[in-house]
């Protein structure tokens, strides 16, 4: 039988002795809900409990699809990065390389500047309808693939 105070054999045992039994059971929670389909949220409607769910009223429709303006959607892995990329060839030709001295957060704002001026313009790709402005991890990492002018 294999004492306390002996070494671990393999990695996932030394990370069984690490992790307390109370966190196992926090982490296996975590794999737990996040394993469940999302509902999507519902709203809340004033219902009387006795009516019947056929009788209900359906939500009104909006007037018009270009009244609305879409609500801005997650975005698919690697769609922003090929924004940023898109953007910064518009802002720094030909190569899309950043000088040395602009810092992240500035390169960012600039981006954001360019890809508005696109979706009103309307020279922006359909399917970037509703995306958010980039963050400033995915700006640094294209800079960084990119590189930058000296």
């Amino acid at each position: 039988m294999a004492r306390r105070d002996d070494k671990p054999s393999s990695f996932s045992e030394h990370l069984q002795r690490l992790v307390s039994p109370q966190m196992k059971r926090a982490f296996a929670e975590m794999a737990r809900r996040y394993q469940q389909p999302q509902d999507p949220p519902t709203t809340t409607e004033a219902t009387p409990t006795s009516a019947p769910a056929a009788t209900s009223t359906p939500p009104p429709e909006p007037a018009s699809p270009e009244a609305s303006t879409p609500a801005p959607r997650k975005p698919r892995h690697g769609e922003q990065r090929a924004r940023v990329e898109r953007a910064l060839r518009t802002l720094f030709p030909p190569d899309g390389k950043a000088p040395r001295g602009l810092i992240v957060k500035v390169v960012k704002g600039r981006v954001a500047e360019v890809l508005a001026a696109e979706k009103k313009t309307g020279i922006a790709p359909e399917d970037e309808k509703g995306l958010p402005d980039p963050s400033e991890d995915v700006v640094g990492t294209v800079m960084g693939e990119l590189g930058r002018r000296t």
